[in-house]
């Protein structure tokens, strides 16, 4: 994700608000059958947030995202 917002540095409007789970920057684990402990993802937020492209919020709820707004599973309170 770093990387991408990168590459992209001037498509990003000034101070964009980035909407997370309060779980984002915890990462992604998977245990292998030996036992083994491997990241599978981790995104460090002082990376993210030294890029100053970004204003993170964090929501704090767990909230499904709708894909968009003709989605039948999105009622009109739930867009993004």
């Amino acid at each position: 994700m770093v990387e991408l917002m990168k590459a992209k540095r001037t498509d990003f409007r000034q101070d964009l608000p980035l909407y997370i789970g309060e779980e984002f920057f915890v990462g992604t684990y998977s245990k292998r059958p030996n036992g083994q402990i491997q990241t599978l993802s981790v995104v460090p937020r002082q990376d993210i947030e030294a890029l100053g492209l970004v204003k993170i919020v964090e929501g704090k709820t767990r909230r499904p995202s709708c894909r968009g707004p003709t989605s039948p599973s999105c009622r009109a309170g739930d867009r993004l």
